[in-house]
């Protein structure tokens, strides 16, 4: 597909021992698009998040990134790959209890000598990048950044791992169930600052999760039962 930043076919994965999981004929995420897919628990979702970040490769077909084939890399070559050029953001956040809150958003660069790049092109230094994208996810108080993530509410932690997803300016940002723990107002405002900040990144942005109410806010939307022939069971509203 022209512009495909992701691109899926003939795909299948099963677990060792187990029927096959998924079995997706095609799947593509345009450059730049914002997709909501969602499912139940248990379809499949956070295996197929595993296949996208070449932490699993399928047992057939194939799953390309940027045009690269992910499956035909060796797996220290899918971790730089991943680190280049994925930011995720974590259900339980994932945040690191012995970090600062800056510390935390720029470990990304660390892994990544293109992810760090990319940041000082538009930064004088690290920080400066970190605290841009804290501001614009709405974590400007200085007394904040100051506090140990652990002392932050679940909504500024949720904004503090997603300032670590964009930055380096990825192209692909994943988010696995991140509003799962706010309430309703508290997600959509979320969300509308995570869509600013992959914007002015220029992130692509898949979302995962099985909370139909946010579907409108996205470009596209689509179940993973429709897409994965090996679903089976009776989907969850």
């Amino acid at each position: 597909m022209l512009n495909a930043l992701i691109d899926l076919n003939a795909t299948t994965y099963a677990w060792p021992g187990q029927p096959t999981l998924l079995d997706i004929e095609s799947f593509s995420l345009l450059a730049g698009e914002k997709v909501f897919l969602k499912g139940p628990s248990g379809s499949g979702k956070t295996t197929l998040l595993g296949l996208l970040g070449g932490v699993y490769v399928p047992q057939s077909g194939t799953i390309e990134l940027l045009g690269q084939n992910l499956a035909s890399l060796s797996a220290v070559q899918r971790d730089r790959f991943r680190a280049d050029h994925t930011g995720y953001i974590f259900q339980m956040f994932n945040l690191l209890p012995y970090l600062s809150v800056v510390e935390n958003v720029t470990l990304p660069c660390r892994f990544s000598t293109l992810r760090r790049q990319r940041a000082l092109e538009r930064h004088s230094d690290l920080t400066v990048a970190a605290l841009d994208l804290l501001n614009g996810l709405g974590l400007a108080d200085p007394a904040l950044l100051a506090r140990r993530v652990t002392e932050l509410s679940i909504g500024q932690q949720q904004r503090v791992a997603a300032a670590r997803a964009l930055i380096g300016s990825p192209e692909l940002v994943i988010a696995d169930e991140p509003t799962s723990a706010l309430d309703a107002d508290s997600r959509e405002a979320f969300l509308r600052l995570l869509f600013a900040e992959c914007d002015a990144a220029g992130s692509s942005l898949l979302f995962v999760s099985h909370d139909s109410s946010l579907e409108a806010l996205f470009d596209r939307a689509l179940s993973l039962r429709d897409i994965n022939r090996a679903a089976t069971a009776p989907e969850l509203t």
